[in-house]
């Protein structure tokens, strides 16, 4: 919901997301009812059904994401899980047909979170790529939205994180960072990671006073 940068933000994900503990995935899978959770093996379900390979996908050409997918066909390896790396060219076009079963791809944040949240997580969003349904956090992205209060619409969003975290309905990896060079002559300039870029408050740039 929110950048390390931006207030309110709270670090919401759950200890065990992201850890690379494998034993762990393991016992979470066993207790679960899975079997052949071991590496050489294929993971099979409670009813008996071999799990099939899936198939995560990243943009063709983005040597970030082709090593973060690469790196997690071998993370989950260990658990009898297969992954197919299936790179696309057409991004806007496999993430709005659902033409994946996991994907790596970066959001660019709104400088207003809250609007930018209804459009990323709310069930009527066509932004919502993976169809996620929670009327919980609806409401809660609905009424942050429209709230007057601003620390309680911060907190709204964060109730919304923490359902979505324990959800486990996607895995922030990182933030990526920008770069802006600019002469030393001109004042003012700031970077901005939103969408709104380096030239949100260019009507405060000006010429330093030389000498």
């Amino acid at each position: 919901m929110f950048m390390q940068q931006n207030e309110g933000y709270q670090d919401n994900i759950p200890a065990e997301q992201g850890s690379g503990n494998v034993d762990q995935a393991r016992q979470i899978l066993e207790q679960a009812g899975y079997t052949n959770v071991a590496e050489g093996q294929q993971l099979t379900t409670p009813s008996g059904q071999a799990v099939a390979p899936l198939r995560i996908r990243y943009t063709v050409g983005n040597a970030i994401r082709q090593s973060t997918v690469e790196l997690l066909a071998s993370y989950v390896r260990p658990l009898g899980i297969t992954l197919d790396v299936v790179p696309t060219d057409d991004l806007g076009g496999t993430l709005t047909s659902g033409d994946y079963d996991l994907i790596v791809f970066a959001w660019v944040q709104s400088p207003a979170p809250f609007s930018n949240a209804q459009q990323t997580w709310l069930s009527t969003s066509e932004s919502n790529y993976g169809h996620y349904n929670n009327p919980q956090v609806d409401q809660l992205l609905n009424e942050a939205a429209t709230s007057t209060d601003l620390a309680g619409a911060r907190d709204m969003l964060n109730q919304a994180d923490q359902i979505l975290s324990e959800d486990a309905y996607v895995l922030p990896l990182y933030q990526k960072p920008t770069f802006i060079a600019v002469q030393d002559s001109v004042a003012n300039v700031r970077n901005n990671s939103s969408l709104d870029g380096p030239t949100y408050n260019i009507a405060e740039w000006g010429l330093r006073a030389s000498g």
